[in-house]
C-alpha cells in the first residue's frame, strides 16, 4: 500500500499551502463539542430541488472524490475531519465545486481496487436529507434545508463518513477525511493527486488479475457512459476476492 504514501504526502502539503495562501482550514477532532449527535428524525436518501439547500459538486462546477489507504500509521490522523472553505450553513442557495478525500490506514485492509471502495462507501448512511451519488472520481450532493435546519455541518458528514468506513472494513486502524468548498480552482490539484492515485491502483489491479490469469485492461479513458459498467464491477469485486485467497500449494510438492 506505501505505492499511495506519495500522493497522501502531496495532499497534506496542498492544503498546507492552501492555508498559507489565506484559505480557511477548519479541523475538527475526535469528540469536538462542535459535531451535532445523531439526527432524530427518518432517512429520506431523495432531496427534491425545492428542498435543496446546497449542492456540492454539481456537474457544471466541478467535483473530486478519492479513497487513499496506507499501511503507515505517521500519515493519518485518526478520526481528523477538514473542511477548505465555507461550511454548509454558509452555503445555503448557493451550487459549490466540491471534493471529498478519505484517507485510511490499516496493516490487512483486504482491498486494493478504488472501485470497490466506492461501492461500499456512502455519505448518506444514517443521514436523513442528505443525497449522494459518487463515481470513480466525482461525487454530487445535495442537502436539505431541513437537514441544516437541525444543526448538519461537514463536521457531522466526516464524522458520519468515518463510522461508516470503520463498520464496513473493520481491519481499517485510522481514518481521516477531507472536505473542501473553496472554489474551482482550489479543486484542480486536488483532481490531479486523485487521477494519479486511481492510475496507479488500476494498475495494480491489472497485474494482479493477470497473475490470476485475468485480463483486466481497458481502452476507456473513463467509466461515465459505458454501457459494461455494472458487469465490469462485479467482475473487478470477484477477481478482488480471488486476489485475497491464500495461494493453493501445488500436490505432492508440499509448496
Amino acid at each position: 500500500m506505501e505505492y499511495l504514501d506519495s500522493c497522501i504526502r502531496e495532499i497534506e502539503a496542498y492544503i498546507w499551502a492552501l492555508a498559507s495562501s489565506g484559505r480557511q482550514v477548519r479541523e475538527w477532532k475526535p469528540n469536538a463539542r462542535s459535531v451535532p449527535g445523531p439526527m432524530n428524525h427518518e432517512s429520506n436518501q431523495l432531496v427534491l430541488a425545492r428542498d435543496t439547500a446546497v449542492e456540492l459538486g454539481r456537474s457544471n462546477v466541478g467535483s473530486c472524490f478519492g479513497v487513499l489507504w496506507t499501511s503507515s500509521s505517521e500519515l493519518v490522523e485518526d478520526g481528523r475531519i477538514r473542511l477548505v472553505g465555507p461550511d454548509l450553513g454558509e452555503l445555503i442557495g448557493q451550487s459549490v465545486a466540491f471534493c471529498q478525500v478519505l484517507i485510511l490506514q490499516g496493516q490487512d485492509i483486504p482491498v486494493t481496487d478504488n472501485s470497490f471502495l466506492i461501492a461500499s462507501s456512502s455519505m448518506t448512511d444514517g443521514l436523513p436529507g442528505v443525497m449522494s451519488r459518487i463515481s470513480r472520481s466525482g461525487i454530487w450532493c445535495r442537502i436539505s434545508y431541513a437537514s441544516i435546519d437541525l444543526g448538519l455541518c461537514f463536521a457531522a458528514l466526516g464524522r458520519k463518513e468515518l463510522d461508516n468506513w470503520r463498520s464496513r472494513i473493520p481491519a481499517i486502524e485510522r481514518a481521516e477525511v477531507l472536505f473542501l468548498t473553496s472554489g474551482a480552482d482550489d479543486l484542480v490539484p486536488l483532481q490531479g493527486i486523485s487521477a494519479l492515485a486511481e492510475g496507479v491502483i488500476r494498475s495494480q489491479q491489472i497485474e494482479k488479475g493477470r497473475q490470476r490469469g485475468y485480463d483486466l485492461t481497458c481502452s476507456l479513458a473513463s467509466c461515465a457512459g459505458c454501457e459494461h459498467i455494472s458487469a465490469c464491477a462485479a467482475i473487478t469485486k470477484s477477481v478482488e476476492r480471488e486476489n485475497m485467497k491464500p495461494a493453493k500449494r501445488e500436490e505432492g510438492t508440499g509448496r
